[in-house]
């Protein structure tokens, strides 16, 4: 296959463009070909540079499209809560502590984290039962003393709804 420089292809593109009388057939004299392969040079040139233009707009809207994406996800991760590991433990244990199960607590930390961040429920119920252990030796030493007062906080409870003047 024959291949024509791109310096011998803007040259015949120039002639032609230039619409000067009588420079395509100098241009042909030159380079030793016919006009009607100047013109062929001319308009593979200005194909080619089409061919460029097209590429270029299509990489113009990738790197938009990129661009977007970037911003969306930069705003995605600072919207994003970052619980460190303590307080997903406090959360499981508050949530035991409330009666929500293990599975729904799983299920309300998938509504604020990501999904790998996110323990699961088993998880959530071990760090929940090693708490009530921690608790089970303080209770045991805190209940005889606080038994009277508790029975008069049943009865507030029972007949004040929990208002205590």
């Amino acid at each position: 296959m024959f291949t024509v420089p791109i310096h011998s292809w803007l040259g015949d593109a120039a002639a032609v463009l230039s619409r000067r009388y009588g420079a395509i057939s100098e241009r042909a004299a030159a380079v030793g070909c016919s006009r009607q392969t100047v013109y062929n040079h001319a308009q593979a040139a200005d194909n080619r540079l089409a061919e460029r233009d097209a590429e270029l707009a299509q990489v113009r809207a990738e790197l938009a499209a990129t661009r977007t994406e970037r911003d969306r996800l930069r705003t995605a991760v600072q919207r994003q809560l970052v619980v460190q590991p303590d307080g997903l433990r406090r959360f499981a244990i508050v949530c035991q502590a409330q009666g929500v199960s293990s599975r729904q607590a799983e299920e309300l930390l998938g509504t604020l984290l990501a999904a790998k961040d996110v323990p699961d429920h088993s998880t959530l119920g071990r760090w929940a039962a090693a708490a009530a252990q921690q608790a089970t030796a303080v209770l045991a030493e805190l209940d005889p003393l606080c038994h009277a007062e508790v029975a008069t906080v049943c009865v507030d409870e029972i007949f004040f709804r929990g208002y205590r003047p």
